[in-house]
Formats: structure tokens, sequence, C-alpha cells
């Protein structure tokens, strides 16, 4: 190719090169924006008190979009853009020192080179409470105390739960109540952004306190032993039909039901209607007359549990909660299933009696002079429940059959499969049973307790099979010692399944109240520990702890808030010398087949038929021991 060849076709790829470049400068041209960049000149005050204002001055604010002091965003309530050239902002409540940023809707900003300083108010404790549970939560009063930061309980940092400018509470779950110091007087002293008022007092430290409601064990309503027919039927109303008695139903008890149970029959329904209820209390209690008063906040979490057989028909519920006024709603199962049908089986039902869980307002029933205004239901005080029976969403001609039995209220839901009352179910998982005699027991905190322990064979007095454990403990330093334990590891026992898993064991304490320790290693390996007192008792008994319910301390360092209970992963059964007394005192005590089952155990849980004693013990949450 000769040389003016090449010329020519470099001028060409040159222009078309050029009309591209020109074409893409001329699409850019026709979006590009000439986006405003904002400044900032100058800010008044330097320095103010939190909540007062602050005014910027500058340039190009008018579509300033958000602002910060200190880092802290400024809500879009709390500025106004005056002008172009000017910023009015309140100051957050809590920030640190730092620069004021604007930021534009074109995301262009500015930022101070200068810091502005915050000043804090002083906090003032306003009073003091004279005593402090160990362990347990201290509540505060006075003005600006959200300016708290730092709370100091005998020596320990303490958690701040909650901060509000007139109340803070403190929790002590993790301080180090050292031994011996029931009793005596422990500082607390608080440290705050600014001055702190009144920042320090001496508390007399008590016992730790039953913090929570007690939890776990079930309050039974109506288990139809007696005969009698808790049952009304909606005179004249347009389901036919309808039957109620005890043990109409072509079916057998549950194991755990005891004799007699409640048929509630309707035999080729004709039509879709409420039809009748079951109910607890008084038939038209009137004010305070009414007997057998409910307070759910006994309760951490309130279920109205019953077992149910639908037999060869089906059945659908609603319920029913009766203080001055009515509430109610319509159960539906976890899938959302209106229609109860259990094919001739024994199921449990658990429908949720939470603040939260749907009620709605049926209407007043004219107790305690009520006009029907109430908008929120009193908990504390049901004196009335129905379990309503209905058709609604039945097909015609469908039989309806409910047969329900151990009517109840549950702290937590009740699984099925859940042998609930009978216990007489394998268990989930054998964490101990002593029957290989080999001692699982590792002594710990030998300077303060000095404790020994053997495996006993001893068929006629072991609660189950022929062997339990027995500890000798002798004090020397009385207080909280955890001073022994069981202790099994490397375990993976999955229970995501289980909505109510118990973890339960035999003690015979000697006649003496008994303070246990719990460490559960959760899914994720996580420690949480919790403790209980097993009351005395001259004899074998049963303790049995819900896990869903129980009260948990983080022991150790889960990045959550509860443990996760998908599965177990580890645990220490522990004893706690607290109950013992003094240098020089001893106790004998006894334990056996520490197991893991799905729902609380009645007495049939070994080999041996014998009715003992069911504790259902308050756990309490407390500070991880050194083990």
């Amino acid at each position: 190719m000769d040389m003016k060849k090449i010329n020519i076709l470099l001028l060409l790829m040159s222009l078309a090169l050029l009309h591209t470049m020109t074409s893409c400068e001329n699409e850019t041209d026709e979006f590009d924006l000439d986006f405003p960049l904002p400044q900032i000149t100058a800010f008044s005050p330097q320095s103010d008190t939190v909540g007062k204002t602050v005014t910027i001055t500058g340039a190009n604010f008018e579509r300033i979009s958000s602002i910060s002091i200190g880092g802290a965003n400024i809500t879009s309530e709390n500025f106004e853009v005056t002008s172009s050239t000017s910023i009015t902002a309140t100051l957050p409540r809590i920030f640190n020192a730092g620069p004021i940023a604007v930021m534009n809707v074109f995301d262009r900003g500015a930022i101070t080179l200068d810091n502005f300083v915050p000043l804090y108010p002083t906090a003032t404790v306003s009073g003091w409470p004279s005593e402090l549970n160990a362990f347990g939560k201290v509540q505060i009063f006075g003005k600006d105390l959200d300016m708290i930061t730092l709370a100091i309980v005998n020596g320990d940092t303490a958690s701040i739960s909650s901060a509000g400018t007139t109340a803070l509470v403190i929790d002590t779950k993790n301080v180090n109540f050292l031994a011996g110091t029931i009793g005596t007087e422990i500082e607390i002293s608080l440290t705050g952004l600014g001055d702190v008022e009144n920042q320090s007092a001496f508390l007399t430290l008590q016992e730790p306190a039953e913090e929570l409601p007690p939890g776990s064990e079930p309050r039974m309503l109506l288990d139809f032993e007696d005969g009698i027919v808790p049952w009304q039927e909606w005179v004249d109303g347009p389901v036919t039909g309808e039957q109620a008695g005890i043990n109409l139903g072509a079916i057998s008890p549950h194991p755990s039901g005891g004799d007699n149970f409640l048929s509630v029959l309707i035999p080729n329904v004709n039509t879709t209607s409420w039809s009748s209820e079951v109910f607890f209390g008084d038939v038209e209690p009137e004010g305070d007359q009414a007997t057998d008063t409910i307070n759910l906040g006994d309760f951490r979490d309130p279920h109205l549990s019953f077992l149910v057989n639908t037999g060869s028909g089906e059945a659908r519920f609603a319920i029913e909660l009766y203080e001055s006024h009515k509430w109610g709603k319509w159960y539906n199962d976890e899938d959302g299933a209106v229609i109860v049908k259990t094919g001739g089986t024994w199921q449990w039902v658990s429908i949720s009696l939470a603040e939260d869980s749907g009620f709605g307002n049926w209407g007043t029933v004219g107790w305690d002079n009520d006009d029907g205004s109430k908008t929120d239901i009193d908990f504390s005080r049901i004196r009335y429940i129905k379990l309503g029976t209905g058709t609604d969403g039945f097909t015609i001609g469908n039989d309806y059959e409910a047969n329900i039995d151990n009517f109840q209220i549950t702290d937590g839901p009740v699984s099925n499969g859940d042998d609930f009352l009978s216990g007489s179910s394998t268990p989930l998982f054998v964490f101990f049973d002593l029957e290989d005699g080999v001692n699982p027991y590792q002594a710990i905190n030998e300077d303060k307790v000095q404790s020994i322990a053997s495996v006993v064979t001893d068929p006629a007095n072991a609660p189950q099979g022929n062997r339990f454990l027995k500890v000798d403990a002798d004090v020397i330093t009385a207080g909280w010692n955890w001073y022994g334990n069981y202790t099994i590891r490397e375990l993976n026992v999955d229970i995501k399944s289980q909505l109510t898993p118990y973890i339960s064991f035999y003690v015979h304490n000697g006649n003496r109240d008994t303070r246990f320790e719990m460490q559960l290693l959760d899914a994720n390996g996580f420690g949480w520990g919790t403790n209980f007192l097993t009351p005395a008792n001259d004899g074998w008994q049963v303790i049995t702890i819900n896990l869903v319910t129980a009260s948990w301390s983080n022991w150790g360092g889960a990045p959550y808030q509860a443990p996760d209970l998908s599965a177990i992963t580890g645990l220490d059964l522990a004893l706690n010398a607290e109950k013992i007394g003094d240098a020089g005192a001893t106790q004998t005590v006894l334990t056996d087949y520490v197991i893991l089952t799905a729902g609380s155990v009645r007495s049939r849980i070994g080999s041996h038929n014998i009715n003992y004693p069911i504790v259902y013990p308050q756990t309490k949450a407390g500070k991880k021991p050194a083990f």
C-alpha cells in the first residue's frame, strides 16, 4: 500500500473517532446538571447545651436533605433551611464533639474544619433505694439520667438496661458479689457525659430476688373427673342437633387424662355458625364476687392448652376472655388452618393468651358498670374463660366432634408429641443415668467447699434403675459457691422441633433447701446459666426446668439475647453451697437420672412406677461462677 492510501485511511479513521467523541459528549450534555455545591462559612454558637439551636451560615443551601453534628444525624423535623445561606438546627440529645456536615439531594456536601462542642446537662439523682438484690436490677429516679454512661457496682461494671431522662435501670447480673456480702453495704457510683449530682450511694445487698413470674407450672382449669359438664348451648341458635356430655365420643381417654373427657357432638352439620361453649368460672360473675380470678401476669408466656380428639369428625374453636369486658379470637393452627382434625388421635392445642396475640373487642357484658369504651384487656383479673365451639368454615353435612381434656393454662405452648402430664414417654435424651457406674461428678472451688461424690448401688432406694449419685459437702467458706457438677460436652441434641423442652432430674436433699446452678451450651456452643432452689423434702422429688421460659444469663459471650435452643451441645448441672450454712456445716445431696423431655414430666419418668413430688422451681439469672 502506498503512502497516499495510508494517509487517506488514517484521515478517515480520525474523522470517525472524532464523530464518536462528539456524539458521546452531546449525549452526556443532555443529562449532565450543574449540581450546586453547598458551602459552610461559619456556625454559631461554637458550643452549647444539648437541645439548643445552632445556626449554620454558608451558600447553596436550597436543596439540603441531611445534617449531622459530631456524626449524629439530625432528623428532618429538627432542622430548617431558612434561606439559601442559613440553616437552623436543634442539637441532638446525645452526641460527641465533632464537625458539622450538610448534604443536598444531589449527594454533594460540605463539612466544617472546626468541631462543635456539646455541653451536657448535669445528671441529678433525686433519690437512691436503700437495698439491692444480688444479680438483680435497681431503678434510680432523677433528672437528665440519659446522660449516665457508666455504673460501677461493688467495683464491677454493671450494664445499663435503660436510661431515660427521669429513670435509670442498672442490671447487676454480671457483677461479682463476693461470698459473705449478703446483708452488707455495697457502693454504686455513676459516671455521665457531664457532671453527676448525688452520683454514689451505699445500698444493703439482699438475696437474689424472684424477678420473673413463677413460670412452667400449669394451672389446671378443667379435667372433667368430677363428672360435671361445664357447657352452654346457644339456645335457639341456628345450629341444630348439638349435644355435650362426658365420654360421648367412641374413643379411649388419653393415658394422662384420667377416666373422663368432655365430648361436644354435632352430627350432620346444618349451617355454619357459633354454637356453644365450654366454660371455666362463674356463669354470671358479677363485680368482685367472681371466683377463681386468674392473673395471666403470673405466666411469662401464657397459653390456653388442652387435649383434643376429633374422632371421625372435625372441630373449630374460638376463645373468649372476660374481665369486666369480653375479648375474643378464633383459633388457627401454626399453618393457618381453621379446622382441627386429629383422625382419632389425641393432640394438643395451645392458644396464646399474650396481650399482642390478636384478641378483638367482642363487646361489653355489663359488669362493673362497663360502658363498652374499654380498649385494653386487664390480664390481671380474668374471671371467666370460654372455649367456643362452632361450625364456621365447615362443609355442610360433615360431623362436628370435639373430645376435650386437661383444659389448663400453661407457660408456653405445648407441642404435639409432648406427653405433657404423664411423663411416661421415652426421654428425648438421657444426660446421666449412672447405671454404668461411672462417676460424672467434678469437685470445684475446693478451697471454699470440700466435696466428694460416689455412685451408690441401692436398687431398693434408687428412684430409677439401681444407682444414684451421692455428694457429701463440707463448707470451709460460707457464701455463694458453685462447688461441684455433672459435666457433659460434645453433644448435638437436636431440639428445634420441640416447643417445650424440659430438663428434669431426681433429687433428695435431706429435707433442706438446696441451691442448684445449670449451664446449658446452646446450638452454637455459647454458655447460658441459670440457678434455682430445690425445696426441702425428706425424700426423692422431681425437679423439672422449662428451657424456653427459664431465666438465662449470657455466660458464654453470645452475640444474641437468648439461647439458641435448636440444639444442646453441652450441660453442667451444679451444686451451690449458698443454703448449706456457715463454715463447718455439711450436707449430703442425692441425685439421679438427668434427662431431656418433650414437655414436662410427671412421676413415671423412670422404670419405677412410684409417685414423687414434681417441682417447677423459679429460675434466676446470675453471674457466671468460677468453675
